[in-house]
């Protein structure tokens, strides 16, 4: 891309796509992956746990309550659970 395009600066793209005709291929799993890396890469758990309440502190998230009854502590919490996060 960037010899097509000498102008785009692609530091820290992990991918990219050009078609001259017809769009380009996509390909999200590939992203998700990428992103998925970078985030391990830097700290982040990934943990599959349904949960079921957010702790907060004057609006701060602190911790987020598993069905299990743990506690795991944070300074962020992030719902990405969609149009089903509220169950059916």
């Amino acid at each position: 891309l960037e010899a097509k395009f000498p102008w785009l600066d692609a530091t820290g793209v992990a991918a990219g796509a050009y078609g001259s005709r017809n769009e380009g291929y996509f390909d999200p799993w590939g992203l998700l992956r990428a992103m998925r890396d970078g985030a391990k890469a830097r700290g982040v758990a990934f943990v599959k746990a349904e949960a079921v309440s957010i702790e907060a502190d004057k609006g701060v998230a602190t911790a987020v309550r598993t069905k299990d009854g743990d506690a795991l502590p944070c300074g962020v919490a992030v719902n990405c659970g969609g149009a089903v996060a509220a169950g059916p």
